[in-house]
């Protein structure tokens, strides 16, 4: 379990949540190598294409995975949360990171440098394993993302990630599932491979069937078993 005295943000909602998995022996150790960097809204983490020797640990807030084309057109995105790793890629290869990350809110991290965290690993080999779980989910992540852009509908790409959305973040109301996660539609766009302009289409068509809801911001699901069934192709 995550000791609440290092960590005491760490919330647990994360699907892949690297530091639940640890004992409190192997966080202090891990806490005794790393050092605190925090972010604000919108303030950039690393820069794809940069050259990339440390590894982050989200303890609190969530960030936003970016991944450009040279036109500058967002091929992919992943939210993270408290308890997910990013940067361990290029820390593991030594080539340019991959991707950009984002703040979304006030958010800390612990960054660890890769010649601090390979010792650290060898003394803690179970840690090691959590961590290639942890890379292996996100690769995960990414070919189930590739494969829906390539053969889901945007209607159906959308409302699945509506859905996850809501899975994660939602605040049950009496109107409704809120998701309590602020996304502007040229971020839902990137989130299933499509522009603005088409999330945005697609929006208003649910609102005007009293499938979803924008409110102050949020998005407000009135009707998940719609969204259900168009995820899985039985209805436009």
């Amino acid at each position: 379990m995550a000791s609440q005295l290092l960590f005491p943000d760490v919330d647990g909602r994360s699907k892949v949540d690297l530091l639940a998995r640890l004992t409190d022996a192997e966080l202090r150790a891990l806490w005794r190598i790393g050092e605190r960097r925090d972010f604000r809204p919108r303030e950039r983490v690393v820069e794809q294409g940069d050259a990339g020797g440390e590894l982050f640990v989200v303890l609190s807030g969530r960030l936003r995975v970016i991944s450009s084309s040279p036109e500058d057109k967002h091929l992919a995105e992943a939210i993270l949360g408290p308890g997910e790793v990013f940067g361990e890629i290029a820390m593991l290869d030594a080539r340019p990171r991959t991707a950009s990350v984002e703040a979304l809110d006030d958010c800390e991290t612990l960054c660890v440098r890769g010649d601090l965290l390979m010792p650290y690993l060898e003394r803690h080999p179970r840690v090691a394993v959590h961590l290639l779980a942890a890379v292996a989910a996100k690769m995960r992540r990414l070919c189930e993302f590739v494969d829906d852009t390539n053969f889901l509908s945007l209607p159906a790409r959308l409302a699945k990630r509506l859905l996850e959305l809501s899975t994660s973040y939602g605040l049950e109301t009496r109107r409704g599932t809120r998701i309590e996660l602020r996304l502007t539609q040229t971020e839902l766009g990137a989130l299933v491979g499509t522009t603005r302009e088409s999330v945005n289409k697609q929006l208003r068509d649910w609102e005007e069937k009293e499938i979803v809801e924008t409110d102050e911001g949020h998005l407000l699901i009135h009707r998940s078993d719609r969204l259900e069934a168009i995820a899985c192709g039985l209805t436009g």
